[in-house]
């Protein structure tokens, strides 16, 4: 059974007393390295802006088994964030697309997420309608089914099967639901609300 298969299975719930903690400890190195920040001064503020987002997008697609030129998102980043950096290197439409993605995400996190914004994201990340040498249909949801895979041709391994494609739209209305309100929200957007801090150098 996967986890959409189960009754109810968006409802979750957790302990906010197991995690204060945790939220402290994150709060503490936030609140440490905003000061940090503030003695530097405003170039240094903004070139170490351009460092960290750089760092997440790079990370970030590694995580798909995408490898990014750093020189090109750093390039990319410096000039959305009006920034000069050393050695820039022109970047792909691609890198633009997952940094335009990526700062809209960080800097815009109190704005509500809807199917609009979610396809707008789809589509940066995918200009050319491509990913690899496959086409893939940008801007709308799945229409078919899809299966996390792994094992040799006659001996794959069924690790997830999402939710069939006619349930998807349904779902996407709950989690929106979900996210945008800030009362289910209240200890994500607690850490959010410090985190945004470091990166709001960026929109001075």
């Amino acid at each position: 059974m996967f986890i959409h298969e189960i009754e109810n299975w968006t409802s979750f719930r957790w302990n906010a007393d197991s995690l204060s903690d945790a939220i402290a400890r994150t709060n503490r190195a936030i609140g440490y390295l905003t000061g940090r920040l503030s003695t530097i001064g405003f170039d240094s503020q903004m070139a170490a802006t351009v460092e960290a987002v750089t760092h997440d997008v790079v990370s970030s697609s590694e995580i798909e088994g995408i490898t990014l030129n750093t020189e090109e998102v750093r390039s990319s980043v410096a000039r959305k964030l009006g920034v000069t950096v050393p050695d820039t290197k022109e970047p792909t439409h691609y890198v633009d697309g997952v940094v335009e993605m990526m700062l809209d995400a960080v800097m815009n996190y109190d704005t509500p997420l809807n199917h609009d914004r979610l396809f707008g994201w789809h589509a940066a990340l995918f200009p050319t309608g491509k990913s690899g040498f496959s086409d893939i249909v940008v801007g709308r949801y799945r229409d078919e089914s899809m299966d996390v895979v792994s094992g040799t041709f006659g001996r794959e391994r069924v690790h997830y099967r999402a939710p069939e494609p006619e349930r998807v739209l349904d779902e996407m209305n709950k989690f929106f639901l979900w996210f945008n309100d800030n009362k289910d929200c209240s200890i994500i957007s607690e850490v959010c609300n410090s985190s945004s801090v470091v990166c709001m150098h960026s929109s001075v």
